[in-house]
């Protein structure tokens, strides 16, 4: 795995070995940079795709003008949001839905909301949904094998109950797992026999078994990462929530994503390469070269060209990390990425930006 998934696995197993948090306890990640490229859209409309515990929200509602519109598929953090005094505050520019980002222009087009200016993504677990041993998605804490964001649908027991053999293995081996082959056919055997893990501490320790090497990462931290990503479709959810932000958006409005695993922003990247018009070397597809433009095209100064067609431009010249003092303050924001664009064309796409290997486990 890259770095970025190494040092966000590290970040959780450091966390998760802490005595409890509230349950109410999360810093949002990176607010100031976020604030700083939503602030010039004056008083447009922003939609806040992962509410989780509202901290970017709180801090664009504080320090800007926009309005704020925000989703989150967990009922936990939309029944946090809509009964917090500070959001009853200020019920005049915000509002909060539940349902997942993926859906969110089913969900805004209910509310006549189709025309947005901003888009913010910030993607992975709130600090309440790990800290609650009810949710299951602690390996240090004894709960029910859960995993599920929007508490709907299949849970990660129900996942391990059903799937292949291969089917897992693949899906533990996408999230770097190297015992993959070894710890799925520990626990297809272990539901052969009728001794499946039931609990999230007993599901830990029979992935430790199977690589009993001890490292700086808990060895059950990559299964659990896959399990979660499996249960709640994650990687497929991140690039339709990005096409569904592009058919939402008007023109000069910025899309903004937090990614905390390579994974995520493998995702997002490969999106943004495409709306920007840029391959791997940085260089536009788009943009014709000398030889391939009209003679009168050629003859003209640089100056009065016409410019390139790509239907968003960069905001930022690379991914953007945390400030040291952040990371000094919150470790989880050590692994962030942060990403902008802004839409210069209402184009919208229907490209799917999953590689194919991320495919397998959306």
């Amino acid at each position: 795995m890259q770095e970025n998934t190494q040092e966000n696995m590290q970040d959780n197993t450091q966390r998760e070995q802490n005595e409890p948090q509230a349950l109410d306890a999360h810093a949002s990640v990176m607010t100031r940079e976020v604030v700083e490229l939503f602030a010039p859209l004056g008083e447009g409309l922003v939609l806040d795709a992962t509410f989780g515990r509202g901290g970017h929200a709180r801090a664009l509602l504080q320090e800007t003008a926009c309005r704020i519109v925000a989703l989150d598929c967990d009922p936990e953090a939309v029944d946090y949001g809509n009964n917090e005094p500070f959001f009853q505050k200020h019920t005049k520019r915000f509002s909060l839905k539940q349902g997942f980002f993926a859906q969110s222009a089913s969900l805004l087009g209910e509310e006549n909301l189709e025309n947005l200016d901003g888009v913010l993504f910030d993607y992975g677990l709130s600090s309440p949904q790990l800290d609650n041993p009810k949710r299951g998605f602690s390996f240090q804490r004894q709960g029910p094998l859960d995993m599920r964001m929007a508490q709907t649908g299949p849970s990660a027991q129900e996942f391990l109950e059903q799937v292949s053999e291969q089917e897992l293995a693949q899906t533990l081996h996408l999230c770097g797992e190297r015992k993959a082959t070894r710890i799925a056919r520990a626990l297809v055997e272990a539901r052969t026999q009728g001794t499946l893990p039931k609990d999230t501490l007993a599901l830990a320790a029979l992935v430790r078994a199977q690589n009993p090497r001890r490292t700086r990462i808990d060895a059950a931290t990559k299964t659990f990462m896959a399990l979660r990503i499996a249960v709640n479709v994650e990687l497929t959810q991140i690039a339709q929530g990005l096409l569904q932000a592009d058919r939402l958006l008007r023109a000069g409005g910025r899309i903004v994503t937090i990614a905390f695993h390579s994974l995520e922003d493998r995702i997002v990247k490969r999106q943004f390469a495409t709306w920007t018009g840029r391959d791997s070397t940085g260089c536009s597809r788009h943009r014709a070269s000398a030889q391939d433009l009209p003679n009168n095209e050629t003859m003209r100064p640089s100056h009065e060209r016409m410019p390139p067609r790509e239907p968003y431009r960069s905001l930022l010249r690379r991914a953007r990390r945390a400030s040291e003092r952040e990371v000094a303050e919150n470790p989880r924001a050590r692994s962030a990425r942060l990403r902008a664009v802004e839409k210069l064309a209402c184009t919208s796409f229907s490209g799917n930006a999953l590689s194919s290997k991320a495919s397998r486990a959306a």
